[in-house]
């Protein structure tokens, strides 16, 4: 007995699950009453070094702002956009 769900996205959804953002929207995690679910963690099988470009652009009370742009080496790269 087993229930399936999509869970909040944390970065341990990252290591175990998923190698993009947006494949996390399409994961689900179980929650099981069986010795069995879930019983093989999955397995990592690409390297984990992606080179990202890192800035900030902003608009904050009528002035624009941007910072320098970088590359930064990590895990995973992300895009943020908000109002």
């Amino acid at each position: 007995m087993g229930a399936c769900m999509i869970p909040p996205i944390t970065g341990a959804m990252h290591h175990t699950v998923a190698k993009d953002a947006a494949d996390l929207l399409k994961t689900e995690s179980c929650v099981c009453g069986t010795d069995y679910c879930n019983s093989e963690k999955p397995e990592i099988t690409v390297p984990e070094k992606q080179k990202c470009q890192t800035f900030v652009n902003t608009k904050v009370m009528g002035t624009q702002m941007n910072s320098k742009n970088v590359t930064c080496t990590g895990e995973f790269c992300f895009k943020v956009s908000w109002l």
